[in-house]
């Protein structure tokens, strides 16, 4: 151990005079652990809520989606598909027919929105495709996949016969809607209630039959194989599309959500740094207050010839004990909160109002190390002030106090 780490130690953790000076560097390293584990916990649960919200909006949604800027269907869209599958990042591509409709099943009546594509594009969303809880995916011509929540509101099972009535097709001059038969043949439970009681799915001739549109689409959905590529794919796209199409992706299409999660983390970083920053205030009224209790021992050190950057670093090296152990307790106490509440989900959350029934957790490395790593550094910088201090008490002077 160095000389300079020697006397630091002794000068905090050895026996005070001033039995306050105790009580004040053990709130400072509560205060950092307190700051240290709040931020570490806030930062994770803003990237778990931001994580799973975007794993399952995706499983809903294509990764790209082309559309008509007006609105208007995309007529023959096979001619543009093909040229969107010769890009060497994308999975797939298909059309998407979309429209509201009212289902009808025995005396159960409800509105949603049906979206039909291939059954290949459908096995693609993982939302619909890997949260079957009934039935399975082969739609047939005329069969539908529908969320939990909704098939309670209608008494329906897989298996039940539902009319589908077009909503769209309500003229002045035709005021009957268009209606068509449909079986459930699945059952999906995503967890996102909002989703689950609004979406249904079918097959792509069921839409062009519903919605007379044989030869059309709504838009038209684009996989791909790494969704890594999302923004590179998009460009290329762009040159491929011709006005009024254009190409949105999946955060473009959910922005208004994707803002408000970014809006979230600037006042929740501030908040929980303040709580760091008061610790760090105790940290430099701990060394103010070892320096005017050691100012005899500070000038016998100078006197016997230590040089005034070494004394700057003993009190440095303060700041980093108070630092290093704070920050350590505060990760050890992150961690493992996080830890608990990923395997046993301490903190549950209405799946009705959010979109998962529990507090998400995710921890990035870059998060904790910078966390981390920040508050030993300014642990350190707020000796600056202390170290300079005592590094310009002079021997003569010092040996005089009583």
């Amino acid at each position: 151990m160095s000389f300079a780490a020697y006397i630091a130690r002794r000068y905090l953790f050895g026996r005070h005079r001033i039995r306050f000076i105790a009580f004040i560097a053990r709130t400072s390293i509560l205060g950092i652990a307190l700051g240290v584990t709040a931020l570490i916990i806030s930062v994770s649960i803003l990237n778990g809520f931001k994580s799973e919200v975007t794993r399952k909006i995706i499983g809903f949604d294509a990764h790209l989606r082309i559309e008509n800027l007006y609105g208007d269907k995309l007529a023959f869209p096979a001619n543009l598909m093909r040229r969107i599958d010769s890009v060497e990042t994308v999975k797939q591509s298909f059309p998407i027919l979309r429209g509201e409709v009212m289902l009808r099943a025995g005396e159960a009546t409800d509105g949603a929105i049906l979206e039909t594509m291939p059954e290949t594009a459908l096995a693609d969303l993982y939302s619909v495709a890997g949260t079957l809880v009934a039935g399975d995916l082969n739609l047939g011509e005329n069969g539908l996949i529908m969320g939990q929540t909704l098939a309670k509101r209608l008494n329906a099972t897989v298996g039940t016969q539902v009319l589908l009535y077009n909503l769209e097709s309500i003229t002045a001059n035709s005021p009957l809607p268009f209606v068509q038969a449909a079986t459930i043949s699945g059952i999906y439970a995503s967890g996102m209630v909002d989703y689950d009681k609004a979406y249904i799915y079918g097959s792509y001739a069921l839409g062009a039959s519903l919605f007379e549109a044989p030869m059309q689409a709504s838009s038209i959905g684009v996989s791909l194989k790494d969704i890594a590529d999302t923004e590179t794919t998009l460009s290329k796209l762009e040159n491929i599309v011709q006005y009024p199409a254009m190409v949105l992706s999946w955060e473009e299409r959910h922005q208004t959500l994707f803002n408000w999660i970014r809006t979230q983390q600037f006042p929740i970083i501030i908040i929980f740094s303040l709580i760091i920053l008061i610790a760090l205030v105790n940290v430099s009224s701990t060394l103010i207050l070892i320096i005017l209790e050691k100012t005899q021992e500070i000038g016998i050190l100078k006197s016997l010839g230590t040089p005034r950057y070494q004394i700057m670093v003993i009190f440095g090296l303060k700041g980093l004990y108070i630092g290093g152990i704070g920050a350590g307790i505060g990760l050890i106490l992150s961690l493992g909160f996080g830890w608990l509440q990923i395997h046993y989900q301490m903190i549950p959350l209405p799946s009705d109002v959010y979109f998962m029934n529990a507090v998400p957790i995710k921890f990035l490395w870059q998060d904790v190390v910078s966390i981390s790593f920040g508050a030993v550094l300014f642990s350190v910088l707020a000796t600056t002030f202390p170290a300079w201090k005592a590094g310009r008490i002079q021997p003569a002077d010092a040996l005089k106090v009583d």
